[in-house]
């Protein structure tokens, strides 16, 4: 090692000479300074462009750190790779144009000694180009803030801790890019064609990242923008991600780089050097079987018997509880502490199960996924309104909660097909595509993992295993063969059970799996829905499925797991019910569900049902319109009033409304009044958008959006509800303005005659 760094006090002083002139070190500081000023400056005329009067409701933040983390992606994704590609090509082409290589052959300096001289040049340009990127992002975002840019919710504060994690973090994942970007750099004598291949896997790399390559995640290219697409690092404690432990493995590539390099004129010589052959291959075995390491999911160590649910609340004034609500139903509850901490050690049967957490019926619950053994840290932070919170999960449920909070399995071309069964393509087709969806969605399963490299222990892959197993058969079995008037046991259809085949044959393992009653799936939606559909196939003709799947029922044993099947049933049947006496023969049907819990459940159900039927008094509800004025529907007092419930971020209700305005215009002359009533949380996001709206309709938002949910049973927004001239409900759930029946209902509860058409 001595006689291979022979001479690097020379060699770096003759670089540091040579760096002088090359305007280098200018090249990198612009390249650390454009997002910075680019970003300020999108900000500045955003302001400039949009009125602020009302500032965005938030909780408080350090403006400073929002800063360095907002931009950081795009940094890591594209800047700051460049700017690498940039400076290394650079610090080649020096040598190419003066023709050095030569030289050195010369001089008392190791070959080694020149190349890793390079290479610790390239890494200390990627560093001040960290450092002028968190600088430059401090200077002028302060600036801004000392001007009163910022709205009253944040403030300053210099965060030291974080600019040294996430630059240290950044610059370990660079590693990979300024190893292989040399060896290009220095082995073609050009100046522009290294930088050109390196712009190409750069961008190659970027559109394998938005195709969820695999790839991705281990080529040099991708992981500086892993790394900083988690800019606060590990969530369960690790000092480094796998992205930034793989920039390290790629430092093994350093004696074939160098070996490259030495033997750059006859690369034929470079086998009488056995040993540096011998170095260079053990240490691709070792960065190969490293990657292929790090490429494989972990899983976090559990404690079966017991689940933990701890956390902390940050808040004003603390709750003197918090309530854990389990599925299908079932609660428990905690005394919060004097300093915001909880404890829970709950009986979980199932691998993975919805946990509602709740600390007020006026604050936003969150929903959390944790099974038999695992450990779940809760961190909520809760702002001075109800509606502002800020919840982190830690724990060994983290992947769990990322896959099935964010993955709702998506089967997205094939529920349009039955949804639209006039855009579906031939049946053979469609099974194919089915059959190719199911491949690539349990491949996803098993390549699953996060940020940290953790993925789903077995025992939850399984499940998951089944979940999605049973959402395709729904659509393979029952819901494509309905909407296609198919028979599939009718020798018609041969043909399209010899396309099922390939299916069966690998869905078959998975569907002897689907055990009837299997206690650890019920009430997950897609296995209900499967049990349902299974038990109610094949049935003659005038038969009632609801009767058959309840006769199957009343066959199982008594016990937790027909409760939670029946429990299950009952909501759907209530919530499909159309009058109060109906619902009232249900309930007493489901006099057989011998848990109290849920019985008083599906009573609260039953009485929300029949507070907002027809006739009934609509709540009263906090609200205010544009003028922060409190309102009531009293105020509209004889006049019929439609209402569309709407958020300025959801997209249907964005979609709806000027279809909605339409109405307005065209019964503007009717005893009926049009109303938007928002739920949005961000006060300032509803008043821009209302200060746009020149029409006929009323503009009010809630005070509180759960009141209005739990008050009127709504789920889901667009949301339309009809009231008569005295306030009270017509129909709780009319139909939306885009639907035919909108119009209909309307007419008709307005006296109107029937349009022709």
């Amino acid at each position: 090692m001595k006689n291979a760094l022979y001479g690097i006090k020379a060699a770096w002083r003759a670089e540091f000479l040579k760096l002088k002139g090359s305007r280098i070190i200018l090249m990198t500081c612009i390249m650390g300074l454009i997002l910075p000023l680019l970003f300020n400056f999108i900000s500045v005329m955003a302001k400039f462009y949009a009125d602020f009067s009302a500032p965005r409701e938030k909780l408080p933040y350090n403006i400073l750190l929002e800063s360095m983390k907002e931009p950081l992606f795009v940094f890591g994704s594209f800047f700051f790779p460049l700017t690498l590609i940039l400076v290394t090509s650079r610090l080649a082409t020096l040598e190419h144009k003066s023709d050095t290589w030569k030289l050195v052959e010369t001089q008392p300096i190791s070959r080694f000694s020149f190349w890793i001289v390079k290479w610790i040049m390239a890494s200390i340009m990627s560093i001040l180009a960290i450092l002028i990127y968190f600088l430059s992002t401090l200077v002028f975002t302060y600036i801004l803030y000392k001007f009163d840019f910022y709205n009253k919710y944040a403030y300053a504060e210099i965060p030291f801790q974080f600019m040294a994690t996430a630059g240290i973090r950044v610059w370990i994942s660079s590693l990979g890019i300024i190893t292989l970007q040399l060896t290009i750099s220095m082995l073609i004598r050009s100046t522009i064609w290294p930088i050109v291949i390196g712009v190409i896997m750069l961008l190659l790399t970027n559109i394998s990242m938005a195709m969820e390559s695999s790839l991705a995640t281990i080529w040099p290219y991708a992981l500086p923008f892993t790394t900083s697409q988690q800019p606060d690092g590990s969530e369960i404690g690790n000092w480094l991600l796998p992205s930034e432990k793989q920039g390290i493995v790629w430092l093994l590539m350093i004696p074939l780089a160098f070996l490259l390099y030495r033997y750059r004129i006859s690369f034929r010589l470079s086998f009488n050097n056995k040993s540096l052959w011998a170095l260079s291959i053990g240490c691709l075995i070792i960065l190969g079987f490293a990657t292929w390491w790090l490429q494989q999911p972990k899983t976090l160590p559990v404690t079966p018997g017991k689940t933990i649910i701890a956390g902390i609340i940050k808040a004003d004034k603390l709750p003197d509880s918090i309530e854990v609500m389990k599925t299908p139903i079932g609660s428990d509850k905690a005394v919060v502490q004097k300093d915001g901490s909880f404890h829970f050690n709950l009986k979980l049967t199932s691998d993975v199960e919805k946990l509602t957490l709740s600390i007020s019926r006026a604050i936003e619950p969150k929903i959390i996924y944790a099974g038999d053994g695992d450990s779940v840290f809760v961190n909520w932070t809760q702002g001075k309104s109800s509606n502002l919170q800020s919840i982190k999960l830690t724990g060994t449920a983290i992947a769990t909660n990322s896959f099935v909070a964010s993955s709702e399995r998506p089967i997205s071309r094939l529920q349009f097909y039955i949804v639209n069964p006039d855009f579906a393509p031939d049946i053979n087709q469609f099974y194919s595509i089915l059959v190719r969806e199911w491949e690539e969605q349990m491949e996803k399963l098993k390549k699953f993992k996060t940020a940290d490299g953790l993925g789903l222990s077995k025992t939850v892959r399984e499940m998951q295993e089944k979940l999605i197993t049973a959402d395709y058969l729904n659509i393979a079995l029952y819901q494509f063969p309905d909407k296609r008037n198919i028979d599939l046991k009718n020798p018609e259809f041969d043909k399209i059970r010899n396309s099922l085949k390939p299916l069966e044959d690998k869905l078959k393992p998975f569907e002897e799996k689907l055990k009837p009653f299997e206690e650890k799936l019920v009430g997950w939606k897609a296995y209900n829905d499967y049990l349902y559909l299974q038990i109610t196939r094949g049935l003659s003709a005038g038969l009632n499925p609801d009767s058959a799947f309840y006769a199957a029922i009343m066959q199982k044993p008594r016990g937790a797991m027909r409760n939670a099947i029946m429990f299950d049933f009952a909501k759907k049947r209530i919530q499909g019910a159309r009058d109060s006496a109906t619902r009232a023969a249900i309930m007493q049907e489901m006099v057989i569900i011998d848990d109290e819990i849920m019985q008083q459940d599906l009573r609260k159900g039953v009485d929300l049902l029949n507070r907002v039927r027809k006739g009934k008094q609509a709540p009263f509800i906090a609200m205010h319109n544009d003028k922060m004025e409190p309102v009531s529907f009293s105020l509209l007092k004889g006049k019929y009033i439609v209402i569309d419930v709407w958020a300025t971020w959801c997209g249907p209700c964005l979609d709806i409304a000027p279809v909605f305005e339409r109405m307005s215009e065209k019964y503007r002359n009717s005893p009926v009044t049009f109303m938007s009533l928002s739920i949005d949380d961000d006060l300032s996001a509803w008043q821009q958008h209302i200060k746009r709206k020149k029409n006929r309709i009323i503009q009010w938002r809630v005070a509180n959006r759960l009141d209005l949910l739990n008050q009127y049973g709504i789920e889901s927004i667009p949301h339309f509800i009809l009231l008569d001239p005295d306030g009270n409900f017509i129909n709780a759930n009319f139909p939306r303005a885009d639907e035919g029946n909108f119009e209909i209902q309307l007419r008709q509860a307005l006296n109107l005659p029937a349009e022709e058409g």
